[in-house]
């Protein structure tokens, strides 16, 4: 079972409490929330683990890792046509090795594939074009109709 599914399972189970005590409630919701920010606590984006630096950076990413994820994940729901990993730099802006984590950790957990396709790159060479998945379809639709709820 994969990180975020496992997540969604517990966040479902959370929303289904209820709780007449306001402390309690309050604990429920930081739980929920940390279920929505995508990472089990403790858990660092892909990196090196050999290597102290990539570990550091992984260290330096991680509170907002979720966000960037989230974020790349509703890009590649507007792009029918897939993306490359340059592609999806230049349009989101971020760099290169902020972004391969994302999408190495959106593939790793069913919501990205590659698409079987390649583009040219603007070296001239040839580069895997990803796509959303279904799963990637639907947590973005899930988290869009959150975001509603949140605006009542």
């Amino acid at each position: 079972m994969y990180v975020k599914d496992a997540l969604r399972l517990i966040r479902k189970e959370l929303t289904a409490i209820e709780a007449d005590d306001v402390f309690v409630s309050e604990a429920i919701n930081k739980c929920i929330a940390l279920c929505n920010k995508g990472l089990a606590p403790g858990e660092l984006p892909p990196h090196q683990r050999h290597s102290e630096t990539s570990t550091a950076a992984a260290i330096g990413i991680k509170d907002r890792f979720p966000e960037k994820k989230e974020s790349i994940l509703v890009l590649f729901s507007k792009e029918a046509n897939g993306l490359t990993d340059e592609e999806g730099q230049i349009i989101t802006g971020i760099n290169g090795n902020s972004y391969r984590p994302c999408r190495i950790s959106l593939y790793d957990g069913g919501y990205l594939k590659e698409s079987g396709n390649r583009r040219y790159t603007m070296l001239g060479n040839l580069a895997e074009v990803w796509t959303i998945t279904d799963k990637g379809r639907e947590y973005v639709q899930e988290m869009m109709d959150n975001q509603t709820e949140a605006l009542f």
